[in-house]
């Protein structure tokens, strides 16, 4: 694939300035959300993988209701996400228009997740609740009785139905760009040179 370096400077940018932030303020811990692990990937990607970028872009269109719906709820407003869960996407999805969306990227979009949330239940804390691996969404108390487990399990049950139903529609807008691409080339008409009559 042909890197798009522009587009994995800005995702890189918006990445570096948001986590700075979070370290900044004292919370390291919330460099492990979901959607600030997917801005870089998405970086990584636009210079070697569409895949990577498919992911990030799976990752944050999962991610982003969340937030703003943690923004209805009281959350405190950080003023660099918006480099995350607006910017970051843009960047995607053009970044994508070009190259093509890589089908079966379901997938490697839920493993991956679900490695991120291993890892946050061991390295994050519970006062964070980073990636809701500690707790019940604020607001979501009454809705699931405040139960934990049934919590957990509608997120995850979630989180899988949106990565396939977003992998087909994806795959239907854009995944035949590059395959259409290198038809044109491939059947691109072949100029002949007259041959001169005798």
């Amino acid at each position: 694939m042909k890197p798009l370096r522009v587009h994995a400077g800005i995702a890189l940018a918006c990445s570096l300035v948001h986590d700075a932030y979070h370290v900044h303020r004292g919370a390291p811990v919330d460099l492990l959300w979901l959607c600030n692990v997917a801005v870089p990937l998405i970086a990584f990607g636009c210079l070697r993988s569409r895949r990577a970028v498919a992911v990030g872009l799976t990752w944050l269109g999962f991610g982003t209701p969340l937030w703003l719906l943690s923004l209805v709820t009281g959350a405190n407003v950080i003023p660099t996400s918006p480099l995350v869960h607006v910017v970051a996407p843009l960047v995607a999805l053009d970044a994508l228009r070009r190259l093509g969306w890589p089908a079966r990227t379901w997938p490697r979009a839920i493993a991956g997740s679900f490695a991120l949330l291993v890892a946050t239940r061991l390295l994050g804390i519970p006062d964070g609740n980073v990636n809701l691996m500690f707790g019940i969404q604020r607001g979501f108390d009454a809705t699931f009785h405040a139960s934990y487990a049934l919590f957990l399990g509608a997120v995850v049950a979630t989180s899988v139905v949106w990565a396939i139903a977003f992998d087909v529609v994806m795959t239907r807008a854009l995944g035949n760009r590059l395959r259409s691409a290198a038809c044109t080339t491939t059947h691109a008409p072949v100029k002949t040179s007259e041959v001169p009559r005798r």
